[in-house]
């Protein structure tokens, strides 16, 4: 309480204890988790949760951690304005809007490879027919579309 206490100070920031959770592992003793509970006066939440669009979990990586990256990216993909794109459209909404917002986001969450393949299907899905559940034939690999220009 006294890290908090000057962490206020020397801010000026008042820390919301309603809007705050202590995180624990689940195993932790009902006792010790009241006991700090009634010394902080911030309740006890659960894992997994979001940080600034990051999962935090401490067990193994599962698809479920993911899926609010990737209806962020599905919500990109099904807007109105992917219909009106040309081919040239589509590459440059997927590289530089869709593939931006995950460049600062993948290294720091570290997902499993099958997210990352979901996301390319999506891009490649989505390059190829204009919408993320339609069919088209693929006229060249996604890998070599994702070379550098020159």
């Amino acid at each position: 309480m006294e890290v908090l206490y000057a962490y206020e100070v020397a801010s000026g920031q008042k820390i919301n204890k309603s809007k705050s959770g202590v995180y624990m592992h689940h195993s932790t003793n009902d006792g010790v988790v009241r006991k700090v509970e009634r010394i902080i006066g911030i309740r006890r939440q659960d894992f997994p949760f979001i940080y600034l669009g990051c999962p935090i979990f401490y067990t193994r990586k599962k698809m479920e951690y993911y899926e609010g990256l990737i209806n962020k990216v599905l919500d990109k993909l099904q807007s109105r304005k992917g219909k009106l794109l040309s081919i040239g459209g589509r590459a440059v909404l997927i590289t530089y809007v869709l593939q931006s917002m995950l460049i600062h986001l993948l290294p720091t969450v570290n997902p499993p490879v099958f997210v990352i393949n979901k996301l390319q299907k999506l891009f490649a899905r989505f390059f190829w027919s204009n919408s993320v559940d339609g069919r088209a034939r693929h006229w060249a690999s996604w890998d070599t579309l994702c070379l550098p220009c020159d």
